[in-house]
């Protein structure tokens, strides 16, 4: 067949057509949801696999391993964790198989050691991060004590690297996760338990004002709007999307870590959310907001009446808004007990400052620093990072070899530098509480400024 030069051109043409829109959509995508994009590049890229001794093996997760896994949950975690299990691989809209990292014993088919990167989405100063949650970890009794959690986390921490995350999370048990280099520094939960005896019952003559809405598919747009005034007083806290509603709702009250979205109206007007959970024995009220504390006794009469009929105690968890903390201890005439923490783990202190490159600006600019154009050299000890700044732009942020860590400008033992990059403590409590953190005090100020103190609320936890 004999090619034309008219025809050449047209077949040039078209095909400069398909990869100018080619192109178009793939930025349309990488805009939208760079997030999915980063991990759809990955999913299944690696096949992690690696023989340890008596026949294990350590190998990431295929679909066909959803009954083996479940099988294990119910050895470790019991019979509440297999609807989380279901869920999480049936209807999480960023999970994927080869997010599960498991040990099997080759002489028994059994799973004996497991867990499973979930990918959330946090935001700190207004950015989107995306963030790593450790979920489910455990082992098979006869199998502890051998390190094999310790070797699944290095195919764990493998692909967090290839996901580029700047942030990893784990609600764990104290001290084990310090052990994989891990360190508190997000707060986690604060809760009051309430005595039922001391809500107020409804007068004869009276009748509640408001009306509680279980959420559906169709108002969770509503109640994700309605969530902005909660989230308004936080600096770090989950962000949530539609595409979680399912995975985060489907089944019953009482599932584990299965949660009911709750929409406060009066008069049709939504005046208040909140959460119903049941977890560690109680019926668990948490993302609670409302624009008015006097919502907060026909509340609390709803969730009594919940809790008698499920015969548990009713547990608040800390609330967003001004007066809403202090207007429940006066009722209940006791305190918020003293909060736990995330575990955190950032894989790159240089990538996670990058990303969080938009909010140290802002903070810059809304400071006596405005316009700032100086350098900040911060240590771990084994390593540092220098932040360069001009005219308030963050212009580099400069790796720092162990070889020349010196003369820096701010000091703090690692991981204990998670604290102050993530706001739990300011580098002043920091100072205070470490002997070995210390720096040039004339760099401080800049410091104080560029991280400082954050209310965090991370919720749903799972």
């Amino acid at each position: 067949m004999r090619l034309t030069s008219k025809w050449v051109t047209r077949a040039f043409l078209n095909c400069w057509v398909w990869f100018l829109s080619l192109r178009r959509d793939l930025h349309k995508l990488l805009i939208s949801n760079e997030f999915r994009w980063i991990k759809s590049q990955f999913t299944g890229a690696t096949f992690m696999f690696q023989e340890l001794e008596d026949g294990l093996i350590l190998r990431a997760g295929t679909e066909s391993d959803i009954n083996a896994i479940k099988k294990h949950v119910l050895a470790v975690h019991g019979k509440g964790g297999l609807p989380m299990v279901d869920r999480l691989f049936r209807l999480h809209p960023d999970f994927s198989p080869p997010d599960n990292f498991l040990i099997e014993d080759t002489k028994t088919g059994k799973v004996v050691a497991y867990y499973c990167l979930k990918l959330n989405t946090g935001v700190l100063g207004g950015q989107k991060i995306p963030v790593g949650q450790m979920e489910i970890v455990g082992t098979l009794e006869g199998y502890r004590n051998r390190g094999l959690i310790r070797k699944i986390n290095e195919a764990f921490e493998q692909r967090v690297e290839e996901y580029k995350l700047p942030l990893v999370i784990i609600a764990g048990i104290p001290f084990f996760y310090r052990k994989l280099g891990y360190e508190y520094a997000i707060r986690m939960g604060g809760s009051l338990t309430f005595s039922l005896e001391l809500i107020p019952p409804l007068k004869k003559s009276e009748k509640e004002p408001i009306l509680i809405e279980e959420v559906t598919t169709n108002t969770f747009v509503k109640y994700l709007k309605t969530r902005e005034k909660f989230t308004s007083y936080l600096d770090l806290y989950r962000d949530l999307t539609t595409d979680e509603y399912l995975y985060l709702s489907t089944g019953k009250l009482g599932d584990e870590a299965l949660y009911k979205f709750n929409l406060v109206r009066q008069n049709q007007k939504v005046v208040g959310i909140f959460t119903l959970n049941i977890g560690w024995g109680a019926l668990e009220v948490t993302e609670l907001w409302v624009e008015n504390l006097k919502y907060l006794i026909p509340l609390l009469r709803f969730w009594k009446a919940l809790a008698k009929r499920k015969s548990l105690p009713l547990r608040i968890y800390f609330p967003s808004g001004p007066g809403i903390a202090q207007a429940l201890e006066s009722i209940s005439r006791s305190k918020f007990e003293r909060p736990y923490a995330w575990y955190v783990k950032i894989p790159s202190i240089k990538r996670f400052v990058e990303t969080i490159k938009p909010v140290i600006e802002q903070r810059v600019a809304n400071s006596d620093f405005k316009g700032l154009t100086d350098s900040v050299r911060i240590s771990w000890y084994h390593e540092g990072i220098e932040l360069v700044f001009k005219d308030g732009i963050l212009h580099a942020t400069n790796p720092i070899p162990r070889s020349k860590v010196k003369d820096m400008d701010v000091a703090v033992p690692f991981p204990v530098i998670y604290q102050l990059l993530l706001g739990y403590r300011t580098i002043d409590e920091l100072y205070e509480i470490f002997p070995d953190a210390g720096g040039n005090a004339t760099k401080t100020p800049i410091i104080r400024q560029i991280f400082p103190k954050l209310s965090a609320i991370w919720s749903p936890e799972f």
